[in-house]
Parts: C-alpha cells; sequence; structure tokens
C-alpha cells in the first residue's frame, strides 16, 4: 500500500490514535487557539495586541460607514475583526469587518477603482 492509502486505513481503524486528524477533532479549543495565533502572528500581532486594536475600536469595523461589529473571543477567527494592513508597505491600518476587508483586497487597494465603483454605482441605482 501506499503511504497516503495506509495512513487512511490506519486511521479509519484506529479512531483515537495520535494521528494528527485525531489530535484536531478531541482538541479543538487548542486548535481555534493555534489558529488564531497563526493568523495573527502574519502581521506581527499577539493576541494581546489584537485586544488593544479591538478595545480601541469598541468592536467596531473600522469602516465608519459600516456597522459590524465583533466580539473580541469568537468561536471561529475568521468571523471576527480581522487585521487590516496595506499591501505595499505592510502596515497594519486597524480591524476591519470580512467583507469590507474582502472588498478592499479586491479593489488591490486602488483609491481610483473604489470610487470608479462608487460612481458607477451611484448612476445605477
Amino acid at each position: 500500500m501506499c503511504k497516503p492509502c495506509y495512513m487512511t486505513v490506519w486511521n479509519r481503524e484506529h479512531p483515537d490514535g495520535p494521528s494528527g486528524a485525531g489530535w484536531i477533532k478531541r482538541n479543538p479549543e487548542a486548535v481555534a487557539i493555534y489558529r488564531r495565533r497563526r493568523a495573527l502572528k502574519v502581521h506581527g500581532l499577539t493576541p494581546e495586541d489584537y485586544a488593544e486594536l479591538w478595545t480601541a475600536q469598541q468592536g467596531h469595523c473600522a469602516n465608519p460607514r459600516c456597522s459590524a461589529t465583533a466580539d473580541l473571543e469568537v468561536p471561529d477567527h475568521r468571523r471576527g475583526l480581522v487585521v487590516d494592513h496595506d499591501h505595499k508597505t505592510g502596515q497594519r491600518r486597524g480591524l476591519l469587518c470580512p467583507p469590507c476587508n474582502l472588498a478592499l483586497g479586491c479593489v488591490r487597494d486602488d483609491v481610483d477603482r473604489l470610487l470608479g465603483l462608487i460612481e458607477y454605482l451611484s448612476a445605477n441605482r
């Protein structure tokens, strides 16, 4: 048997074994903490740094026209406020709700493109 097939069979026969998948199923809280720390580390933040940013924004999205809020502790870190950063300089700008962060990423932080979309929406109401 090839290694992937062997591991599939072994994991099926040993559901409580010391495999990665088994550990993840048995330790969801530890997995959530690990994933959150890993996501913040990309931006050079610790959970304490994130908490300071969140407190400064009072749990609100940094977009002043967005009413989204998020709790400091959420079961899935992708559902809370996410760290926004300038893609050219890497500087952190604030915490945004996922839709606002996705929108900025889609326009590649290009103000002219974003203004063009605003004009387009305004003209086509």
